[in-house]
């Protein structure tokens, strides 16, 4: 039986919810330009600045410490993860850029 808090399964609950997305999504229009860079100044595509999010509800609903992101500047600290010590280190949508071409992407994370 799984363990809802159990930051393992809040990625696995991230993962399936970032496929679900990307299933139902128009992937002309999630492929374009958020209008923002992440820390490689590179631009931010809609279904980055998604998976990201997705990842942030996930974690922060765990017992999860904190996450760091390729999409963001700064580490992420979550206020259900004081009693934790688990960092979770991603990048949500490795290949992004194979979005709107409905090529492979994948998620990588530590």
């Amino acid at each position: 039986m799984s363990n809802p808090k159990n930051v393992v399964w809040q990625i696995i609950n991230a993962c399936n919810e970032i496929a679900n997305y990307l299933a139902t999504s128009n992937l002309q229009k999630i492929s374009s330009n958020s209008g923002e860079k992440n820390n490689h100044q590179e631009h931010i595509k809609i279904a980055d600045k998604a998976a990201n999010d997705i990842f942030i509800k996930h974690l922060s609903e765990g017992n999860c410490f904190g996450m760091v992101s390729e999409e963001m500047d700064e580490p992420l600290f979550f206020d259900n993860g004081t009693d934790s010590d688990e960092v979770v280190v991603v990048d949500p949508l490795d290949g992004s850029a194979n979005v709107g071409l409905g090529l492979p992407v994948g998620t990588i994370f530590g």
